[in-house]
This record gives C-alpha cells, structure tokens and sequence, in this order.
C-alpha cells in the first residue's frame, strides 16, 4: 500500500478570486504558523526523557510531568535540617528546607517515588538575584544540606547573585539514606580459614591473605545492604542523580541549571551537561573526575600524585632549616629516613595511652596531611616527636586513632540523622553502580607491586579500591564516562597542580571528553582548589556572577 498524501488545508482556496481573497490566505498561512510554534514551544518545557529502546512493557517515554510540575513548600529546617555531625553556629537560622519528590525508576516511574531532601539560603540581593545555584560538595555521600549549611560563611559573595541550594541526592543523608550495617548489631560473618591472619613469612604469602582477607570483609559488608537499604539501592548512580538535578532546576523555576561542583561533584556536572546539555547554564567543577581512567589506572595515578606530595612535602620541610623539621640532607635522604620510620612498624606497632600507630595508621596521617598545607606544621612535629622521641601518639591521632582522652570522639547521634555508615555506604553504592570494574584478590595483588613502586608507603593504601565492590550486589556499568555536551555553554574547570584525589590531568582529558571545558589551574597542592586559593575564588565568583569566563590554560598561585 502506497503512502497517501493529505489534502491542504490551503486547497479549497485556490480558486478564490476577490479583493479579500489572498488576505485569506495570508491569514490561514500565519495562522498555522503560529499554532506549529505553540506546539514547538510547549514541547520545550516538557520533561527530557532520553529514548532507551525498552527491554520489556515499560513505556520508552515515561510521563514524568507530576515531577516537573511541582513546586517546593520552603519552611524553617525544623528536625530535618542539619545533623549532629556538622557544627554550623548561627547560620542555620537563615537556612529553608524543602522537599523534592523524584521517581525512583526514571524508566518506570510506576514503581514509586523518593522525597529527596533541599535546603537554601535565599539571596542577600534581591534586585540582582540571577536564580539559584545548586551545590554538591564531593563524596559520595556527603550531606549536601550539612555541608552548605557549614559553609555559607564563606560564599557570601555568590549569596547576594544567588539563592544557594543543598541538595541530599538519593540515599544520602536524608533522602532514602542507605545503611549496611544492622542497627541491631548482628554477629559478623565468621572468618573463614582464608582470611586468617598474615602469616609472618613470605611478604608475598602475606599480601595474598590479607587481600583474601579483606575482600571478604567487603563481600560481608555487603551482604546485608539490599535488605537494610530497601528497592533504592539499584537505583544510587550518576546518572539518575544527574536527572534529580533537572527536576530541582524545573522546581526552583530555572529556565537552565547553575551548578557548583568539587570533588564527585564534578563528575556529576559534567553527566548532567551531557543529558541537558541545552538546559546547562553556568557550571563551576573543581577538583576534577578523570572520565577515562578505570579503578585500576586511577589506583595508580593517585600512587604517582602521593608520592609528589610527599616530596614536595619533605622539600618544604628541609627549606625551612628549623628545629621542628626532623630530616637533614637531600629529600631522597628525607624520604629513606621516613621509610625507615614506616618499616619500623611492621608487625611492631607502637600503643601509646591507648592510641596504636601501626603501619596503616602512619600511612593515613600522612594521606590526610601531606596535601594541605595548613597541616603540615603538625604533620612536621607529629613526625619529629615519632622520629626523635619515639613518641608515637601525634602521628597515631592524625592518623584517626584516638586513645583515651583522645580527638576525635563521635558526635552523639540526634533523632532524625542518618545511619552512622550511611556515607560509606552511599560511596560504595555509587561507585560500585558506576563502574563494571570487579577485581578479584590475585588481580589486586598483581598490581600491588606497581602501587608501591610508585610510593612505597602510600601507594599500598589504593589498592583497596580495587577490592572495594566485591560481593556488591548488581552490577555496574561506565556509562557515565560518556560526558560529551555538545551543545552546553562552556564550564569552568578548576585543577589543583598536586591533587592526590583527582590527580591534574585528569582536569584536562575531561575538559576534552565534555569539548566545553576551559581549565584555570592551581599552582599548589590540595584537593579542591576554591577552599585553598583566593585568586581561584575570585575567578570562579566573577564567572558565575557575570558571565566572564577566565582564560583556557590560566593559572592561580
């Protein structure tokens, strides 16, 4: 059967002669005009909806119009703002909060909805108010409420462009928060003959059963999630936080999205400008997401990134030529007396008062030190007072362990706030939806040797990413890794020249893999570099103030 043409509307017409015949035809013609740009318009605002062909009866183009349709009902914070955990001091008493209905399956959202939680300090200037300006502070699994709320102080200058907005994405802090652990404190799995303790020989034998080991404490440590966490653990991923993000912007009345992301946050930037790239307005990321390196290569390239920072660290720390400094000489000397001070530790950890500095505890002291410079006086006397004194208790406190007496102790929990775990299980959840990656123990011991060629005392500590999703339940895909945003406005990347979370070339392949990004670069060392320099401060407050975007390649110090 062959295709069948429509008649024109227009038809009946031609034959029309008179002098208000052809303001007949003009009129219809406009007429329709204007009706296909209604249309055209209205389809504008309805919600995006990717086509994914459908693997069974779920309609490919779900309605999702009561989500885009909602308005947010802001009242004080009341129980559901801030947690025990933060300290936030006066500013709470500024701070809304509302609630965000999102569907819990985008392809299907028949299943359910989640109330996701939102707060916002609403703009000091009114008259030059540009919308609102989203925020996600890293993680995953840092409270995004909290975490604006604990540091509203220092973005006053974009407060009085903006209205600033927190965000507890899916199964973080109050939104569905996810737990692993059974309140109830049920028995642990017992160990098997596999995961029994380190043998004393063969370093080896050793590195292998303890990798055993521990692989099988993820794996128990994932067991109970799916029951503790309920139907929205498949569902904590890039991608479907990416959407909630669309739903807020359409809820706080922006024609387009004005974000600010650090850390993970900035993987969610760049995913959200490639599914509405047309609904991207000013973007600020820092502290950037490489979308190119597997668990395995980013293993390595934070070991390259640590070994830096430790260097740069010891460089410092002999310039200065004071008693507080422990080491003499060059840095390569530096750094043999540091590693003579970790080795010492193996299998003879120093108690004191209760506190334990064994080899793993030394390696966090100096992963949480050495990359920001307002820690290294006491990294420096934590260090001299181990190595001259052997007093080993500074190290062993910066390094987590408390002691009696010690820093550091839980803040008691308050009604209403998360499962204590929840943010450790919010960070394997996304990560563990995010990546098809599942290593097994030998594998991560064959990399082992890499990771500590490349920094004998910190390069050990990445390889427990690798171990990191065994045993989780459901897979996992790289689907975020596709960040190209054809179309979006450009967005700023902000890099750190020494980051040892998102090492800095990873600023660079993703300002090539999104092809908008424009790259400003902090010449220090740190992670996130708008908390550690003024200049990059200022450069990102102008842009997502005015618009004016900093040079590509440009530099802060």
């Amino acid at each position: 059967m062959g295709l069948v043409r429509s008649r024109s509307p227009l038809s009946g017409m031609r034959g029309r002669r008179g002098p208000g015949g052809i303001w007949i035809i003009v009129l219809a013609v406009l007429a329709v005009v204007v009706l296909v740009l209604a249309v055209l318009a209205y389809a504008a605002t309805l919600p995006y909806a990717p086509f994914n062909p459908p693997s069974d009866s779920r309609d490919p183009r779900p309605d999702l119009r009561r989500y885009y349709q909602q308005t947010l009902t802001w009242t004080h914070c009341g129980r559901h703002g801030v947690s025990g955990a933060v300290r936030v001091g006066a500013a709470v008493s500024g701070m809304q909060c509302a609630w965000l209905k999102v569907p819990l399956d985008y392809s299907a959202p028949a299943k359910g909805s989640v109330s996701l939680a939102v707060s916002r300090f609403a703009a000091h200037g009114a008259r030059h108010r540009l919308g609102s300006l989203v925020f996600n502070f890293g993680g995953p699994g840092t409270s995004g409420v909290d975490q604006l709320a604990a540091r509203v102080g220092g973005l006053l200058r974009l407060r009085e462009s903006y209205d600033l907005v927190g965000l507890d994405p899916r199964g973080w802090g109050r939104s569905h928060p996810l737990t692993c652990v059974d309140p109830r404190g049920a028995a642990p799995v017992a160990a098997s003959a596999d995961t029994a303790a380190p043998s004393g020989g063969d370093p080896a034998d050793d590195a292998a059963v303890q990798l055993r080991a521990e692989a099988q404490q993820y794996a128990d440590h994932a067991h109970d999630c799916p029951r503790l966490s309920g139907p929205m653990l498949p569902y904590v991923g890039t991608t479907n936080i990416a959407r909630d993000l669309d739903v807020l912007r359409q809820a706080l009345g922006d024609r387009k999205l004005n974000y600010f992301g650090m850390s993970y946050g900035s993987q969610l930037g760049a995913v959200f400008a490639h599914q509405f790239p047309h609904r991207t307005g000013r973007l600020v990321l820092d502290g950037i997401v490489d979308p190119t390196l597997d668990t395995k290569r980013m293993a390595l390239a934070r070991a390259n990134e640590d070994e830096r920072g430790i260097r740069d660290f010891l460089a410092d720390c002999l310039r200065r030529h004071t008693a507080e400094c422990p080491f003499h000489g060059a840095v390569d000397n530096a750094e043999a007396r540091l590693r003579r001070g970790y080795d010492a530790l193996d299998g003879h950890p120093l108690t004191v008062r209760g506190a334990e500095l064994d080899q793993q505890t030394f390696s966090r002291a100096i992963a949480d030190s050495v990359f920001d410079q307002r820690e290294w006086r006491a990294l420096r006397l934590a260090l001299r007072a181990l190595l001259v004194r052997h007093d080993g208790l500074p190290l062993a406190r910066l390094g987590g362990a408390t002691g009696s007496g010690g820093r550091g102790a839980a803040r008691p929990a308050r009604a209403g706030d998360p499962p204590a775990d929840n943010a450790y299980a919010v960070s394997l959840a996304v990560r563990c939806r995010d990546t098809a990656d599942r290593y097994t123990p030998q594998e991560a011991q064959a990399v082992l040797p890499s990771l500590v060629r490349a920094s004998p005392i910190l390069g050990p500590l990445s390889v427990h990413e690798l171990l990191a999703c065994t045993g989780w339940v459901g897979g996992g895909d790289d689907s975020w890794r596709d960040v190209r945003a054809e179309g979006a406005p450009r967005i700023l990347m902000v890099a750190t020249a020494t980051d040892p979370v998102t090492p800095y070339g990873g600023a660079r392949r993703m300002a090539e893999a999104t092809g908008v990004g424009v790259v400003l670069t902090y010449r220090g060392q740190g992670h996130v570099a708008y908390r550690l320099s003024e200049c990059v401060r200022q450069r990102a407050d102008r842009f997502l103030r005015t618009g004016l975007m900093p040079a590509d390649g440009g530099t802060c110090d």
